[in-house]
């Protein structure tokens, strides 16, 4: 499933930040869902098996919680679904127009 089901995209937080591997180039709009959103064992599968582009196992792209340096976070309640639908969807085509970052 690519999209989960409605129920867990409904309450959520957003905001601007970076990417999380350097050179941590401030490019993304994060969202996190205030629950979590299942996934199924061929899903984690398929997260364990990606690569960089130089080959190397995509593992601990990840860093410590930064400070927020004035950043705004928006939290949505889930009042407005359609409203969530909607920032989902550009969300993904925005984050896919992106240029691709790579590791080194």
């Amino acid at each position: 499933m690519l999209i989960p089901p409605q129920e867990n995209l409904t309450k959520y937080f957003r905001y601007n930040g970076s990417f999380t591997t350097p050179d941590c180039a401030e490019a993304v709009v994060w969202t996190v869902f205030e629950n979590t959103i299942p996934m199924s064992r061929e899903q984690l599968n398929a997260f364990n098996q990606l690569k960089f582009s130089d080959g190397a196992p995509m593992v601990q792209t990840y860093r410590p919680v930064q400070p927020l340096n004035g950043r705004l976070v928006y939290y949505s309640k889930g009042d407005v679904p359609v409203v969530s639908w909607v920032l989902l969807i550009m969300s993904v085509l925005f984050s896919s127009a992106l240029p691709q970052h790579s590791d080194g």
